[in-house]
């Protein structure tokens, strides 16, 4: 950081939830506090997502994937799977998941795929030897055309949170191909939900429970949703000339 302002390095960061609500610990924290004073403008996501005052700050919309898998064959839906994905599960994932072995839906089963973090492999291994009929584990990193497969495999896509960068990744692509997701309610979610259209995301407040999972299952079922998730945002290629234009802008500023 110190190089960074000696040497007049512009420096762009994108904010997600989590950085901009001060969550994530004392280091996380201290971090982003000295990173707000070398960074020359900011991006954000979505309205909500706030700010330091007085810095340059530019709304990028995430980027839907439509175009990016057009022609990536498809996986029959699956009934009565539930798809936890995410492409680095973190340590949490196991106890976020763990009312799954309460839910009384006959039929459910899950899938978790993902590389886990250290931390997260035997809580998952676990999870698979209690009950390996009803779960099942992919645990690497995967192909594009295996992701597709397994999200469209999937009958509801969860989602335990929706902080990080990464999260909304999940969350974009399970939309782009059109599954319903089951999310936790925040001021971004809520606005997301609202856009795409009924049906596509189910929101919930407090923790994963088995109960949450039985009533968004029953529902989506009772009504599914039509058509497609209304994504307005860019697609990718938009969304690249959209950063390109902020990190030329933020280069001028930094030489100024």
């Amino acid at each position: 950081m110190l190089q960074a302002k000696r040497r007049k390095i512009a420096v762009v960061r994108t904010l997600s939830g989590a950085d901009a609500s001060g969550k994530g610990g004392r280091l996380r924290r201290a971090a982003n506090l000295l990173l707000d004073q070398v960074t020359t403008s900011y991006i954000v996501l979505d309205e909500v997502t706030r700010t330091p005052k007085g810095r340059p700050v530019t709304l990028i919309p995430h980027a839907h994937y439509r175009e990016r898998f057009l022609g990536y064959p498809r996986s029959a839906q699956v009934p009565g799977r539930l798809l936890r994905i995410a492409p680095t599960l973190p340590k949490g994932v196991t106890p976020a998941l763990a009312d799954f072995f309460l839910t009384k839906t006959p039929g459910l089963t899950l899938r978790v795929v993902g590389k886990p973090m250290s931390g997260a492999f035997i809580g998952l291994k676990g999870m698979a030897a209690r009950d390996p009929e009803r779960v099942s584990l992919l645990l690497e990193t995967i192909s594009d055309g295996s992701t597709v497969q397994e999200v469209t495999a999937a009958e509801l896509v969860l989602l335990p949170k929706v902080a990080e960068i990464e999260d909304m990744q999940v969350l974009y692509l399970a939309l782009s191909l059109d599954r319903p997701v089951l999310a936790p309610a925040t001021d971004l979610t809520r606005r997301l939900a609202d856009k795409v259209g009924a049906g596509w995301i189910t929101l919930y407040d407090g923790a994963l429970t088995a109960e949450v999972i039985d009533s968004a299952v029953a529902s989506l079922r009772a009504t599914p949703p039509s058509g497609s998730p209304q994504l307005d945002g860019p697609d990718l290629e938009g969304t690249a000339k959209m950063y390109a234009k902020v990190f030329r802008e933020a280069a001028a500023a930094g030489r100024r």
